[in-house]
């Protein structure tokens, strides 16, 4: 049904939104390692209950090598990269960069092969580029290397799901994430315990954050996102990922006092133009939904 799909959007948007906002609360009084442990290891616990249900729980093992790289690009690493990212920069700056993914993916899978290169996708990814450049042009070195933190992130997504269509794409959606976030838990965990987090005096907001960002933005987000692909498609996926910069930005400013300037909004319009015009889908949906052409009248219909 159109309209469950439009609600299954909002509502992953939202999830995905709010997780910047999550992670400013968590950053206050916690690592980046530890963060990111707990928020995999936490939700490939929940992954690992509802597989068990179905699969026994070995395929972890069986499969480790696909599981361990989507883990670390897909998971880890991106993780560690806005956790670490947002200690200079705001989480709506963050969320807007983290847009840039359905352009890298893209961008990947015409390098890789997977798609045919043409004017719209290489005008999109120009116009994207152009909107972060308008967002990085007025920013300090401390910011920048947080932008730069971003960026990275939602190009470690990129080739993780270039690298998950290769390799897993028909396997078990659930049985993929249980998979990928073990590993992910697993490479950040030695870091997590060099930090020696026990030693540290972490808030109870913080402790929140890290449970929400588990369960919500992290287990429910992903069960929500292949649902989405199952039932309406990945054109579905990508306009969540286009509205998810909305909600962490009014989140940002409204419950976290952040700071909008003129070449945020200038910057941030370039960047979602970008992706619209990379992305075929959503650009002939666009077209299709925007330009009503007038009826032929049967007339003109039988003079041609």
């Amino acid at each position: 049904m159109q309209w469950f799909d439009w609600l299954s959007v909002v509502l992953l948007s939202i999830l995905w939104g709010t997780s910047f906002f999550f992670v400013e609360w968590a950053i206050e009084s916690m690592d980046p390692w530890t963060l990111v442990f707990l928020r995999c290891a936490i939700a490939a616990l929940l992954m690992a209950i509802v597989v068990r249900k179905q699969h026994p729980i070995h395929f972890i093992v069986k499969r480790w090598r696909p599981y361990a790289v989507v883990g670390f690009l897909g998971s880890a690493l991106p993780f560690l990269c806005f956790a670490w990212g947002q200690k200079y920069i705001d989480s709506g700056m963050a969320s807007m960069l983290n847009a840039l993914t359905p352009v890298f993916v893209v961008l990947m899978a015409v390098i890789t092969g997977k798609e045919k290169f043409n004017i719209y996708r290489f005008a999109g990814a120009c116009v994207a580029f152009v909107g972060v450049f308008i967002l990085i042009a007025p920013k300090v070195i401390g910011e920048l290397a947080g932008m730069l933190a971003a960026i990275f992130a939602a190009l470690c997504y990129a080739i993780a799901t270039i690298y998950a269509w290769q390799r897993i794409n028909r396997l078990p959606p659930a049985e993929n994430v249980c998979g990928s976030l073990f590993y992910a838990a697993l490479f950040v965990a030695p870091f997590a315990l060099w930090q020696q987090p026990w030693l540290v005096s972490i808030e109870t907001k913080a402790i929140i954050a890290v449970l929400c960002l588990a369960v919500a933005n992290t287990f429910l987000a992903y069960l929500l996102y292949y649902f989405i692909l199952k039932h309406a498609g990945g054109f579905y996926a990508v306009l969540a990922v286009l509205l998810m910069p909305i909600v962490a930005v009014l989140m940002g400013v409204f419950l976290l006092g952040e700071r909008l300037y003129s070449g945020f909004f200038i910057g941030g319009a370039l960047v979602i133009t970008g992706v619209i015009f990379a992305d075929a889908q959503l650009r002939q949906w666009i077209i299709t939904h925007t330009i009503r052409l007038p009826p032929v009248s049967p007339q003109r219909k039988n003079e041609r």
